[in-house]
């Protein structure tokens, strides 16, 4: 079985074709595919994320969200992004919550040294350092 994603439903991003797309499929069906569209959490990611007590891995941040069912929130990121060829493997992963995340994806972003071990850079404008989880 395909699994589907909200990409693959409408690829140019038209929310009207979207919508219309999904008007007559069940609620189940649309959970489902936000579901593998949004938190992919495979093995290797839930593992990172519980070595890293599912806290942000960004300087000076480490929060830790509570959910209601008593477990955490917190999201994963590619160092090299899935679309420029990177891969879903230990130093190619941070764990950061979805600010961070986001300011990782949208920011300015400059990697000054990368190592299997260390992350150093500047995020609009403030130099970092983060140690990489390697297992």
């Amino acid at each position: 079985m395909v699994e589907t994603i909200l990409d693959d439903i409408a690829p140019d991003g038209d929310l009207k074709a979207l919508n219309e797309k999904l008007a007559n499929e069940t609620p189940e069906r649309i959970e489902a595919i936000v579901n593998r569209t949004v938190r992919r959490n495979t093995n290797l990611i839930q593992a990172l994320k519980q070595a890293c007590e599912f806290r942000c891995q960004f300087p000076n941040c480490g929060i830790q969200i509570p959910k209601k069912d008593g477990g955490f929130y917190i999201e994963v990121a590619h160092i090299k992004p899935v679309r420029s060829g990177g891969s879903s493997v230990l130093g190619n992963l941070l764990v950061l919550c979805p600010n961070h995340h986001k300011e990782f994806d949208f920011g300015s972003l400059e990697f000054i040294e990368q190592t299997p071990e260390l992350l150093h850079g500047r995020l609009n404008g403030k130099e970092f350092k983060i140690a990489l989880r390697r297992g």
